[in-house]
């Protein structure tokens, strides 16, 4: 049979503080994993939406090219400006 030591009080509360940080630094690498997913689902979103304005814009001065003819849009006015 063998004998069983049984730790102190101090090497027990050591090991108990040592268990409780490795689970604190477990849930943090979780979360920041949680936090770069989404992050990532973030930029790619805002990526989509910036190219789909730009899109946009490039339709826009388009139409208003063939309707208007070269020219420049003041966006504070509204008001087109042919070129001579």
């Amino acid at each position: 049979m063998s004998n069983i030591i049984n730790l102190s009080e101090e090497e027990i509360l050591i090991l108990k503080k040592l268990k409780e940080k490795q689970s604190e630094i477990e849930k943090t690498v979780t979360d920041l994993g949680l936090l770069e997913l989404n992050l990532k689902r973030r930029k790619k979103n805002l990526e989509d939406t910036f190219n789909s304005t730009l899109n946009l814009q490039h339709e826009t001065v388009a139409r208003l090219n063939q309707k208007y003819g070269k020219g420049t849009l003041d966006l504070e006015s509204f008001e087109f400006h042919p070129s001579k």
